[in-house]
């Protein structure tokens, strides 16, 4: 099965409705079939910044799992701080989300962590560094302790 992915974005959403349209169309697609064949993507998970060319932006760190297990992921840049909801209490974190590949042995073939929190950085990058060298994630994940892109944000 191959999924075409349209390019097109709501602007508003900054590609939310993207990801819902990709599980549309995987669910219609498939209709309970076994996907073999997972297409091959670049994932950059944030909550704020605009989605560089040539990636599919997750916001929340549900979005990113969905990608992670049901797409080969190629590039995955990483944000720590992912927002709040509608009572104020945060989200899941890109930390959370690291914690979830390494217990779930996912796979990028490069991790790449684009965050402005210098704390959570070091914390998911020795994280990522730590569970490779224990076996956790395979060993020939390139983990990146900077940005592959560069940060942009939208005016509003």
């Amino acid at each position: 099965m191959i999924v075409k992915i349209v390019k097109k974005r709501n602007k508003n959403e900054q590609g939310l409705e993207y990801a819902f349209d990709v599980q549309r169309a995987l669910n219609s697609a498939c209709k309970g079939d076994l996907i073999i064949m997972r297409e091959k993507i670049n994932l950059y998970v944030d909550d704020l910044r605009d989605c560089p060319e040539g990636f599919v932006i997750a916001r929340t760190v549900d979005h990113a799992i969905y990608y992670l297990e049901n797409f080969k992921v190629e590039i995955l840049s990483l944000d720590h701080d992912l927002g709040s909801d509608e009572q104020g209490n945060l989200l899941p974190t890109g930390y959370d989300l690291v914690k979830y590949i390494c217990e779930n042995g996912l796979r990028a073939e490069s991790i790449y962590i684009h965050t402005d929190n210098s704390v959570g950085r070091g914390n998911m990058y020795h994280t990522l560094l730590g569970a490779q060298k224990r076996g956790f994630i395979d060993n020939d994940i390139k983990i990146y302790y900077y940005s592959i892109t560069q940060n942009k944000y939208s005016e509003k």
